[in-house]
């Protein structure tokens, strides 16, 4: 009898701890499948898609159309699925960013050359 081998989410395989004995043929691997998704496994990946996909909306619009931007808040959207829709309703979401003006500019300063 082969012994029974079990995957661990595809991070290697475990043996159970029976051996074969060196008669019998060489032990095969089998791979049992693991318990179906539950709900909250769905319940957060629903989650982690509807956080990518507000948070790169919300990059694109802040930062005027760009698509850098819109990559960028999109993967933080991935890696921290409360966070970074927390931040993007912080700032207003898909609000473009302030355009600070600068008050040097506006004034002509001129310098008197003596």
């Amino acid at each position: 009898m082969a012994a029974p081998y079990y995957s661990t989410a595809g991070l290697g395989f475990e043996h159970l701890g029976q051996s074969t004995t060196p008669t019998q043929t060489p032990a095969t691997i089998q791979v049992v499948q693991g318990p179906a998704a539950g709900p909250l496994r769905l319940l957060f990946y629903v989650l982690d898609i509807a956080s990518i996909g507000a948070s790169a909306f919300h990059g694109y619009r802040r930062h005027n159309g760009s698509v850098g931007a819109a990559i960028g808040w999109g993967l933080l959207g991935g890696l921290f699925p409360v966070i970074t829709p927390a931040v993007a309703f912080a700032q207003g979401f898909g609000q473009p960013k302030p355009v600070k003006s600068n008050k040097r500019r506006g004034k002509r300063s001129y310098r008197s050359r003596r």
